[in-house]
């Protein structure tokens, strides 16, 4: 199953990614990071995207938090199509 990854907003690089099931994307404003963001609240590991069990995750690892639709994530959460991040 394969999905995409979009930055509506900000600087980001790069602004979109493919996801693949057999990789792990980072996020994050290291330059390290799958995608890098230009955002000083933004950790050096903000969150990971991946794939377990036929489902897209995403995993919290920032100080301040990653929202997912406007909710916290404590630990990880399942993404669906549409899904904001």
């Amino acid at each position: 199953m394969y999905a995409r990854l979009c930055a509506e907003n900000g600087e980001c690089l790069p602004a979109s990614i493919d996801l693949s099931p057999d990789a792990t994307v980072t996020v994050g404003r290291s330059r390290d990071n799958t995608m890098s963001l230009r955002d000083d609240l933004a950790s050096r590991l903000h969150a990971k995207i991946y794939f377990d069990n036929g489902h897209w995750y995403v995993r919290n690892f920032g100080l301040n938090g990653t929202r997912v639709n406007g909710a916290k994530v404590n630990g990880s959460t399942e993404l669906y199509t549409g899904t904001i991040v």
